[in-house]
């Protein structure tokens, strides 16, 4: 114990450092892999930020290659549809790849109704598909799997202890049926909470499945995914049923790491649970944020690639020395990043570096720079047609600073985009009441009333925005008409 400085929970006074920021937490790596090495990772969203993180440094990710067209993605990359949130779920994949099931085919598909099918083993948001294509689609993920021997390295995301069952098949679904096939055949489904000896099992049958399949000189690098899920569907506390689904992993995690020289665990979940929350998830209090997960993967490749990570942190170290608002933490980088992804079109990454910040900062924020996070955040949620988060984030902002003009403006536009036009007009007359010598808030009002069939009050608001705005073209074309 006095040998090893971590040894200690980090107190208030020396080590209590090791719990700001980003909390700093160790490894235990028993092999190292190198950039030639092909990486497969399994698992949760969680898994494809790893993806994400790892494509940066350029390792070769064979999940990365799975293609599928743009209006059949439940998100924004292809390979999404590749999240497994239960064990048995990846276990599936890679045995039904290798080795066809014995039961029919068909059966792993649902009626989602209408003649259309649903595949329970890949996400939820899918959209249904006729018979042929849910077969064309599922070989796809199948030649994914089938790339296994390549790959020396396997990274897995445990992810949740919820599971649905099909009685009918003898396995575990990826996520829950949708309601069609529940109603069509009610008895065919059920839920379970896995045990900690289900999910035990579980891993040594995905385990084993590598050592049938994988490479033969394959090493596993298990994580826990610190995503919780959106919903109990239990009846219990969504908060208590998350900490035990993401216990239970955790334990089955280091059961495996005792029992094989091959399988290491890397503390993602730690690091990310015990980080403020303000700074280690998303607006949704779900997902995590980017710079995090690059500063987990930082540690991961310095623990495993420790000659590549010499590599960046040399630049990285003489940057930082000579000038320490470089540092990728301040609020002032974050703000830049965040208005960079903005300018780029990258308005996931826009909205999760706004979020970050609002959510980090709190009240103490100084209100030039929550007003700012704000309107950059609506603008990314609005870009990617996030019209409900975006909402949120509206009442969120007016609650917070309710005689900002500004606030109220853009809420106006949200609410008019949501189909709310008496709400949008509310806001409008407040944003002119709150900045009454603002030319475009009162152009603003006189589109909605002149929508609103209120004439009248239309051609004062425009007039009164063309007093103050001479070239307000809206306003012109609205006294015009």
């Amino acid at each position: 114990m006095r040998a090893n400085p971590l040894s200690l929970w980090p107190g208030g006074r020396r080590s209590g450092h090791r719990l700001e920021q980003i909390a700093e937490i160790a490894g235990a790596p028993s092999f190292r892999f190198s950039m030639e090495d092909k990486i497969m990772t399994i698992g949760s969203c969680f898994a494809r930020e790893i993806e994400k993180a790892l494509a940066a440094k350029g390792f070769d990710l064979p999940a990365m290659a799975l293609q599928l067209s743009a209006e059949e993605r439940g998100g924004g990359t292809a390979n999404e549809i590749l999240n497994k949130y239960t064990v048995h779920s990846m276990a599936n994949e890679i045995e039904w790849a290798f080795a066809p099931p014995a039961f029919d085919p068909a059966d792993l598909f649902v009626t989602a109704g209408e003649g259309l099918w649903h595949d329970p083993h890949l996400v939820a948001n899918m959209s249904p598909v006729t018979m042929e294509y849910a077969v064309e689609r599922r070989e796809k993920v199948y030649a994914i799997m089938r790339r296994l021997p390549e790959c020396r390295v396997v990274v897995v995301t445990l992810g949740l202890a919820e599971a649905w069952f099909d009685t009918k098949i003898g396995a575990y679904l990826n996520v829950m049926p949708p309601q069609a096939a529940l109603n069509a055949e009610p008895d065919r489904f059920r839920l379970d909470v896995l045990s900690y000896e289900d999910i035990t099992e579980g891993v040594e049958r995905l385990l084993g499945l590598l050592r049938r399949y994988g490479h033969p000189e394959h090493k596993v690098l298990l994580t826990v995914s610190p995503v919780p899920f959106k919903a109990t569907m239990t009846g219990r506390d969504a908060l208590a049923a998350n900490t035990y689904s993401k216990s239970v992993q955790r334990a089955a995690a280091e059961a495996a790491v005792l029992r094989h020289d091959n399988v290491d665990y890397f503390p993602s979940y730690e690091i990310v649970t015990l980080t403020d929350r303000k700074i280690a998830y998303r607006v949704d209090n779900i997902h995590v944020n980017p710079e995090v997960v690059s500063e987990i993967m930082r540690r991961a490749t310095r623990a495993y690639l420790p000659e590549e990570a010499a590599k960046d942190d040399e630049p990285a170290a003489a940057v930082a020395s000579q000038d320490p608002s470089r540092d990728p933490f301040t609020t002032t980088s974050i703000l830049s990043a965040a208005h960079a992804a903005l300018d780029g079109k990258d308005y996931a990454l826009a909205a999760s570096h706004f979020s970050a910040l609002l959510y980090r900062g709190g009240e103490n924020m100084r209100r030039a720079e929550m007003r700012d996070c704000y309107k950059g955040l609506l603008q990314a949620l609005q870009a990617g047609n996030r019209t409900k988060e975006a909402r949120r984030v509206c009442e969120e902002w007016l609650a917070r600073d309710p005689e900002n003009a500004g606030a109220a403006f853009m809420a106006s536009k949200i609410m008019e985009r949501d189909k709310q036009p008496q709400e949008a007009l509310r806001l409008a007359a407040r944003a002119v009441e709150l900045q009454p010598e603002n030319g475009i808030y009162h152009q603003r009002l006189a589109i909605l009333l002149d929508r609103g069939g209120n004439k009248e009050q239309a051609r004062a608001s425009a007039r009164e925005a063309l007093h103050f705005m001479p070239d307000l073209e809206g306003a012109r074309k609205l006294l015009e008409a």
